[in-house]
């Protein structure tokens, strides 16, 4: 058994990840119904009973919708920020442990250390997760970004990053003015992500191997937009002629030698492997 990412969905409707080493499987997030989260669970050829716990970043519902019924089938334990409060009965399930920010913890065998994230919902988190193989860092539903996240970005193997809209497709848009600045204030643009990859790669980060753009707008992104924004942002760094993809399948993807950077648009899925002995395939 190797090191395995999948990225189940992301988008405005519903997100969910799930990581893969010898002790099990973890779970972060999950808006998706139970069936659904069968059905893609299924797609990377992962049972569900192989989720050992459920890691969530906060309470919205895109985030926290399944949690319930997946506990309730299958009996994992969700632990969540301390402090957070899950606000629907629908979604809050019977039994949540708290962990504490800024600091160290283990779960299923995985060292996890979880930072604040500036979004609207109280208490919110992005973390870094790492196993003896390979280790990852999930910034998404940010309206900034900070020195500790870039931080946790260069010293992780994958780096999952928000690229929620486009700053011209959100002002020139239908949305009210009060959503226009929610999402302003509360979201990482292409832009911002583009500015943070470019911060990224100043420091060369040698161990970062693949970068997936995600949570893109339904209403303010597309996916080439987000690639063509991003990528103008990288024009002037070391990062200018890296190759940047849209991607449309969930097969696992194979190293190339360098970073990439993937757009995963809405409804599709991800997925990335390491062999048993840590090395890529």
């Amino acid at each position: 058994m190797g090191w395995f990412l999948g990225i189940l969905g992301t988008g405005s409707n519903a997100n969910s990840y799930v990581i893969q080493d010898e002790q099990g499987v973890i779970m972060i997030d999950n808006g998706f119904s139970l069936r659904e989260t069968q059905r893609r669970l299924k797609n990377f050829n992962l049972i569900p009973e192989s989720v050992r716990a459920i890691l969530l970043t906060h309470d919205h519902e895109d985030h926290t919708r399944g949690i319930a019924s997946f506990q309730d089938k299958y009996h994992v334990p969700i632990y969540a920020p301390k402090g957070m409060q899950l606000l629907s009965s629908k979604q809050a399930p019977q039994t949540v442990y708290s962990l504490g920010l800024y600091k160290t913890f283990e779960l299923v065998g995985f060292s996890i250390f979880g930072f604040s994230t500036f979004h609207d919902s109280g208490i919110s988190a992005g973390y870094q997760i790492k196993s003896k193989r390979a280790a990852l860092t999930l910034i998404t539903d940010t309206g900034q970004v900070d020195d500790t996240m870039l931080h946790f970005a260069t010293q992780s193997d994958v780096l999952i990053l928000e690229s929620n809209y486009s700053s011209e497709l959100l002002w020139n848009g239908s949305y009210p003015l009060y959503l226009k600045e929610r999402v302003a204030h509360f979201h990482l643009s292409n832009n911002a992500a583009g500015k943070f990859l470019e911060r990224l790669s100043r420091l060369s980060p040698k161990k970062l191997k693949e970068v997936v753009l995600v949570h893109l707008s339904d209403n303010n992104n597309t996916p080439q937009t987000a690639l063509t924004e991003v990528k103008q942002c990288l024009q002037s760094s070391s990062w200018s002629k890296i190759p940047i993809h849209i991607a449309h399948d969930s097969e696992p993807k194979k190293p190339c030698g360098q970073p990439r950077i993937w757009v995963l648009p809405k409804k599709a899925s991800w997925a990335y492997k390491l062999s048993p002995q840590g090395v890529p395939f």
